[in-house]
């Protein structure tokens, strides 16, 4: 995309979105599941992250930074920027708390997560956007979707 954005002389955002939860959809209460406890210790297995990264991006939000994206697509100081979109992550504890508990063999890597942010750094669109998480279970406007009792069968 960058190299398109070069080639046709053009701007161009590019949203990396962390799982897009969809408040209204039947399904997301079987991909999504928070509030989590946090994790004791690593879970046997693997012993790399698989699966979800336990955050999401609401599609409010998604829509939410589109709309800032294109109003401030001139003033951003590249033709091409890269974003990363979450609006909340899924444990009840911070997110370098979890993470050191699920995946201790990453050790300090996590350490420079800050409270409940992602794994992946949302800062450049606060600076350059104006992008603050609005949709989340934390805030009380999304209903959790983990109630405790074991999941129904999967509806479709």
């Amino acid at each position: 995309m960058k190299a398109f954005t070069r080639s046709y002389d053009m701007r161009c955002v590019a949203l990396r979105l962390n799982g897009v939860f969809y408040y209204n959809a039947p399904f997301a209460k079987f991909v999504y599941r928070f509030p989590v406890d946090c994790p004791e210790k690593a879970p046997e297995g693997k012993g790399y992250i698989d699966g979800g990264l336990s955050e999401h991006v609401d599609a409010r939000d998604v829509a939410r930074i589109i709309d800032m994206a294109l109003q401030k697509i001139d003033e951003l100081p590249n033709a091409y920027e890269a974003f990363n979109v979450w609006s909340c992550t899924h444990y009840n504890c911070e997110t370098k708390i979890a993470y050191r508990a699920k995946y201790p063999q990453y050790g300090d890597l996590v350490d420079n997560i800050k409270g409940y942010n992602g794994l992946f750094s949302i800062e450049k669109a606060q600076k350059l956007l104006g992008y603050e998480p609005e949709w989340t279970w934390r805030k009380g406007n999304v209903e959790p979707t983990n109630d405790g009792k074991p999941l129904p069968p999967f509806p479709f």
